[in-house]
C-alpha cells in the first residue's frame, strides 16, 4: 500500500515502522481511572464524492486562497465525512495538513480560532503547570513556540497553546495513522504494523508514566533478551508511548504501544510484533502531541 503523505510541513518523512514490545520501566494503571474514548465518527467513503460534498470542498479551497483559514478548514473537515471519494479524501487531508501548519504548528494565532487560546505566562508559572490546563504536553507547547528551554519561561511571555487532547485513529487497511481535536482532522503518518495482522483492533488511552524518550530498553517478548536502550539493534528508535485498553473487549492487550523505528522501509507493511512503528520525525511529533490518561488511541481494521 502507499501511505498518504499527510504530515506538518516541518516533518517530511512520513513513513514510521514498529515493533510490539513493553519497555521494562511501564508503569500499570487502573483501568478503573481511564474514560473509555469516543473516537471520531468515520468518513463516508464511496465510489464518488456527493454533490453537496464537493460544494464544500470547492467553498473551503476558495476560503483557504482568500486568507480565511479557519473557515476554510472547517468546511474541507466537514467535506471529509462524506460521502468522498478516497482520491478526494486524501486531496482534503492534504489541503487541511497544508493549513493546519499555520493554524496549529506555528507560533501564530489566527483570530477566530477555537481550537487555539494565548496564554499569558504568570509569576510562578512553568510550562509542567500550564500544559495540563490546556490538555497537552509541555513539550507541544514549547515545539509550537519555540522554546528550547522548557524548565525556564519567563513571566508575561504570551503563549500560544492548543486546547488538547490531541487523539488518534489507526487504520490498519491504509497503514496510515490520523491525528485528531476530537472531530477536527490535523494530520496524519504513514505506519508499519503488526506481521500476520497482529496489531489488535480495539479502544485505548495512552497510559500513564508509559511515555520514554532516549534511554529506553526494550524486552524481546519471545525470546525474553533485554536490549540496552543504546544497542544499535533496538527496535523501538528511541521512543515508546504505551497504551492501555479502555473498554472490556481492549483490556487483554496490555503490551502494545507506539515507538519509533530502526528499519524505515519497513513502514507501509505488517513487519513487526504487533506495534505501531513510526518514522523518526513522526514520532517525535507525536510523541509531543499525546498526553497520558487524556489521548485516545482508536485502532481500526
Amino acid at each position: 500500500p502507499t501511505p498518504d503523505n499527510n504530515t506538518p510541513a516541518n516533518n517530511a518523512n512520513l513513513f514510521g515502522n514498529g515493533d510490539d514490545t513493553n519497555p521494562d520501566n511501564e508503569t500499570p494503571v487502573d483501568p478503573a481511572t481511564i474514560t473509555p474514548p469516543k473516537p471520531p465518527p468515520p468518513p463516508v467513503i464511496t465510489t464518488r464524492t456527493s454533490q453537496e460534498v464537493r460544494q464544500k470542498i470547492e467553498a473551503g479551497i476558495r476560503l483557504i486562497d482568500n486568507e480565511q483559514l479557519v473557515g476554510g478548514r472547517d468546511l474541507l473537515n466537514q467535506a471529509l465525512a462524506g460521502p468522498i471519494s478516497s482520491q478526494d479524501a486524501a486531496a482534503v487531508r492534504k489541503a487541511m495538513v497544508n493549513v493546519n501548519n499555520a493554524l496549529l504548528f506555528s507560533p501564530v494565532i489566527f483570530e477566530g480560532d477555537p481550537q487555539v487560546a494565548a496564554h499569558i505566562v504568570q509569576q510562578g508559572e512553568y510550562l509542567s503547570t500550564i500544559a495540563p490546563k490546556y490538555d497537552v504536553p509541555l513539550t507541544f507547547i514549547a515545539r509550537i513556540n519555540n522554546i528550547d528551554n522548557v524548565h525556564s519561561i519567563r513571566a508575561g511571555r504570551r503563549l500560544k497553546v492548543v486546547r488538547g487532547p490531541f487523539h488518534i485513529v489507526v487504520d490498519k487497511s491504509e497503514f496510515r495513522l490520523d491525528v485528531f481535536l476530537e472531530n477536527l482532522y490535523v494530520c496524519s503518518f504513514p505506519v508499519g504494523l503488526g506481521e500476520h495482522d497482529s496489531t489488535p483492533v480495539g479502544n485505548f488511552v495512552v497510559k500513564r508514566h508509559s511515555k520514554l524518550k532516549d534511554g529506553v530498553a526494550w524486552t524481546n517478548p519471545r525470546t525474553g533478551k533485554v536490549i540496552p536502550a543504546d544497542a544499535p539493534d533496538n527496535p523501538l528508535g528511541g521512543y515508546w508511548i504505551g497504551l492501555l485498553g479502555a473498554d472490556d473487549d481492549s483490556l487483554q492487550y496490555t503490551r502494545y504501544g507506539l515507538h519509533g523505528t530502526i528499519e524505515p522501509d519497513s513502514i507501509g507493511y505488517e513487519s513487526s510484533m504487533g506495534c505501531i512503528r513510526l518514522l523518526p520525525d513522526d514520532i517525535d511529533l507525536v510523541y509531543d502531541m499525546l498526553a497520558e490518561q487524556k489521548s485516545r488511541v482508536t485502532i481500526k481494521p
